[in-house]
């Protein structure tokens, strides 16, 4: 079992982390969370770095990597930023799914946009009051021959837009008939409003509140087979959970530095804090919870890229990063003390963003339940 990256793969994560603190410094992601700022402008940076190639055939010019490399970039772009990570974890993720379940045409029109950084995907998510059929939940659509009609609601979705996103769209099947539909549908379609609304973290990211009555959908917008929109939900759903993972892992060892580094400069009876067994002890769990959720995460990309069952395994990375992320945030911002608690330093904002990871891609105890159902605990 070999634990190393290879030259590659090292000289990946030595790029993407040179680009990470030049272009998401610390000053420039605490002005995007005050403000509430996407920087538009990123993709088109990441795009130059060949970053949204890495795991596309080269007949769309892609360079046709794997899983790890792609966790390497979530895990470096998550120590500067986990809104920024997510983001580009949305657009990979929605972009192998075009691939896989896409139609000629819709491959040709959005794989070589996204990895030159000409367009981006948002995830739809459902009003918060979903009904007893999770399918009931999504809006309706009638379909006339030529186009899909939807139905009245409202649904929320992740990132600042701009003309060119593109919103994969859930709905239920012509009328309410068995299944789901989903759909590539530009976030300013004739019939969408949009509202951005306020939040504890993700603050440059973005959540937004959607309106939708009687937008036309030509059907050459379905992704997928008709009434089989489960096939690509779980696809995304499995990628999305395990690339986040990588981006908790990240986010949660920058914490473990700058509450180390605080340690060391912050001096107190005569001597730095980090002196002290209880903070260094403190120092050391949060850094062996990092450690540990890195490689149940690895282990689960390597299980995935292999074509091995996985859905246990990615549960479990799930539940360990999201659970170190947050614990580390708390901890991180026990030892900065007051500080820790203050706008002037950067733990806070990270433990704003954290909170969110726990219930992300699915709850906590949603994972439990796939892992005991998988070690066989229920009859």
């Amino acid at each position: 079992m070999n634990f190393e990256l290879d030259e590659s793969q090292e000289l990946l994560r030595s790029t993407v982390r040179k680009f990470a603190e030049k272009e998401l410094s610390l000053e420039v992601t605490r002005n995007g969370d005050k403000f509430g700022v996407y920087p538009i402008e990123l993709d088109k940076k990441l795009a130059a770095l060949d970053l949204y190639a890495l795991p596309f055939p080269e007949e769309f010019g892609g360079i046709n990597l794997g899983l790890i490399e792609l966790g390497i970039v979530g895990e470096e772009l998550g120590r500067c930023s986990l809104d920024i990570a997510i983001s580009y974890g949305l657009n990979i993720v929605y972009g192998l799914d075009i691939l896989r379940f896409g139609n000629p045409e819709q491959k040709v029109e959005y794989i070589p946009k996204l990895i030159q950084g000409e367009v981006s995907f948002s995830p739809f998510m459902p009003e918060p009051f979903a009904e007893p059929n999770l399918e009931d939940s999504f809006p309706e659509t009638i379909f006339n021959g030529e186009t899909y009609i939807l139905g009245q609601g409202h649904f929320y979705s992740l990132r600042n837009m701009g003309n060119s996103n593109i919103i994969h769209l859930i709905t239920q099947n012509n009328g309410g008939g068995k299944g789901i539909n989903l759909f590539l549908l530009p976030s300013n379609a004739p019939g969408i409003e949009m509202k951005r609304l306020g939040s504890l973290g993700l603050k440059i990211l973005g959540i937004n509140e959607f309106q939708v009555k009687g937008v036309k959908i030509p059907a050459e917008n379905l992704l997928g087979e008709q009434s089989k929109g489960w096939e690509v939900v779980k696809h995304s759903m499995e990628l999305m959970r395990l690339f986040t993972c990588f981006a908790y892992v990240g986010n949660a060892q920058r914490i473990v530095d700058m509450a180390t580094n605080y340690a060391k400069e912050r001096e107190q009876f005569g001597q730095p804090i980090g002196n002290f067994q209880s903070v260094a002890h403190t120092l050391a769990k949060m850094q062996v919870k990092v450690e540990a959720a890195r490689l149940v995460t690895y282990r689960a990309a390597w299980l995935k890229q292999n074509g091995c069952p996985c859905a246990k395994e990615i549960s479990i990375a799930r539940i360990v990063s999201s659970e170190t992320l947050v614990e580390n945030a708390h901890d991180g911002m026990h030892i900065m003390g007051g500080y820790g608690y203050s706008r002037e330093y950067d733990i806070e904002r990270f433990a704003r963003g954290a909170r969110i990871t726990t219930f992300m891609n699915g709850p906590t105890y949603i994972h439990r339940n796939i892992i005991g159902e998988m070690i066989g605990s229920q009859l």
